[in-house]
């Protein structure tokens, strides 16, 4: 969790409580510097109750979102990922490059995001599914469709000794992260902030 200090302005001699916790308030500043407030990764509510020398009341409520972040290194023909500086089982295969671009198999983007993968052996079809967005793609074709919008990929997913690769960078950037690309280690970096559930 992350401990924060929260800080406003009341009336002059207010009394504060913040999420039920005395404030100490200077003039007409208030601060939690002595209890700080524990915030956790996701969606976390503060509220801010003030009371004034006169006896009138107010209170505030506010939503603050705290970001946690993922980082995933992979590196060409080595088949253990690493995320957050941890090493993971692993791959069933390892990356490599086609079409200028780092390729992944399908089941690590599901294991790694969090995301629900599903392949259909008839059309060769990919969706991957993660909060609001949803990729479709198909093995051999350079169209992909993310939330119905087309978009043209360097390269498609192709299968490989039985397993279904796609392209990591284009995945990982509908999915909002940043992907940097180290030439002479032969590593992608993945980073993503997302808000946990």
């Amino acid at each position: 969790s992350l401990d924060v200090e929260i800080t406003g302005r009341v009336e002059p001699d207010s009394k504060v409580t913040v999420n039920n916790i005395p404030a100490k308030v200077t003039h007409d500043i208030f601060k939690t510097e002595e209890t700080k407030i524990a915030l956790k990764p996701g969606k976390n509510t503060v509220t801010v109750m003030a009371v004034d020398a006169a006896g009138n009341g107010a209170t505030v409520t506010k939503e603050i979102l705290v970001y946690k972040r993922m980082t995933i290194q992979l590196t060409i023909d080595n088949k253990e990922p690493i995320i957050d500086d941890e090493k993971q089982p692993p791959l069933e295969a390892a990356p490599f490059i086609s079409g200028g671009r780092t390729m992944v198999p399908v089941r690590f983007i599901a294991e790694a995001y969090g995301a629900q993968v599903d392949y259909d052996s008839t059309t060769k079809g990919i969706t991957i599914t993660l909060d609001e967005t949803v990729i479709a793609m198909q093995v051999g074709v350079n169209t992909a469709y993310v939330n119905g919008k087309a978009y043209t990929i360097d390269a498609p997913p192709v299968i490989v000794n039985g397993r279904t690769f796609v392209p990591i960078r284009f995945i990982s950037e509908m999915f909002n992260a940043t992907v940097t690309y180290d030439v002479a280690t032969r590593t992608v970096t993945i980073v993503r902030d997302f808000l946990p559930k």
